[in-house]
């Protein structure tokens, strides 16, 4: 007898399970928050365009390109794994917080920077794909760049997240 892996997968979510308050979903909210601003977009480029330029030891100008398109990869798949995986992050985050204490939330200044330190690892790891997957950018699959790609997605993020702290939401 063959299981239907969709009928499975729907019994599964139809289950009833306990639901919880204290859960916050912030990938969602770093993720509208930056897409919603013009200005941290272009902040964002602009920490991003140095590592770029160095990874892939193109001139500034045509260090654009990859950049470009790169975030345009990230943007459009990535975000959609950072909103949908971050709610599965917060979910085993928050498993991890009723062992300590059950009285703790996902809405603390930890689950704000796992948030923000699972953001820029998704964008940076479709970054790297894109760069080295389009032959034209001459990028080797190697640990120094994702690691630059990461550092550079850490710190544009960290943007995103001081001006959420700043001005709120």
């Amino acid at each position: 007898m063959r299981i239907n892996s969709k009928l499975l997968f729907l019994a599964i979510c139809l289950l009833p399970s306990t639901a919880k308050a204290n859960v916050v979903w912030p990938e969602l909210i770093i993720s509208s928050h930056y897409l919603a601003s013009i200005g941290l977009i272009s902040l964002g480029l602009l920490i991003e365009w140095p590592f770029i330029k160095w990874i892939t030891n193109l001139t500034w100008l045509r260090a654009l390109i990859p950049l470009f398109i790169c975030n345009l990869v990230s943007m459009s798949i990535g975000q959609l794994i950072v909103i949908f995986g971050g709610l599965f992050f917060q979910l085993i985050l928050q498993l991890i917080y009723d062992v300590i204490s059950p009285d703790i939330g996902t809405f603390n200044t930890f689950g704000w920077i796992a948030a923000g330190f699972f953001t820029a690892l998704v964008t940076a790891f479709f970054e790297w794909l894109a760069l080295i997957l389009i032959p034209r950018f001459n990028v080797q699959a190697s640990l120094k760049s994702f690691t630059l790609l990461l550092l550079a997605n850490i710190l544009s993020v960290g943007v995103t997240l001081m001006h959420l702290r700043i001005y709120g939401e």
